[in-house]
């Protein structure tokens, strides 16, 4: 049984981060986020800064590789309120951009 609905969460979140994929690739033009980064994983994404500017949002491991601070960390900061974030459900995602400008701030 719990398998079943451990399978079914990771479903539901699959799904949400499909769905927060499509609408944040409308707002860039219709252009599909995931697209521009094809076959680069995250760790070349952050050595390459002109890869990093072309990804506007990355999610809670990337920007743990990005600023090079720990998940819990970000997890405490992000239930402190203390680093800007975009929800949708339990989805979260962070704007490069945004995270720059914070990270200038500090």
């Amino acid at each position: 049984m719990e398998n079943r609905i451990s399978d079914y969460v990771k479903i539901i979140e699959m799904a949400q981060d499909h769905l927060l994929h499509l609408e944040l690739g409308n707002k860039n033009g219709g252009e599909d986020i995931a697209s521009n980064n094809r076959g680069v994983t995250d760790k070349q994404v952050v050595a390459d800064n002109r890869v990093a500017s072309e990804k506007r949002y990355g999610d809670i491991k990337f920007l743990s590789t990005y600023i090079e601070v720990p998940v819990p960390t970000l997890r405490d900061w992000i239930r402190d309120e203390k680093i800007p974030c975009h929800r949708k459900g339990r989805l979260i995602r962070f704007d490069l951009n945004e995270i720059d400008e914070w990270m200038k701030q500090k």
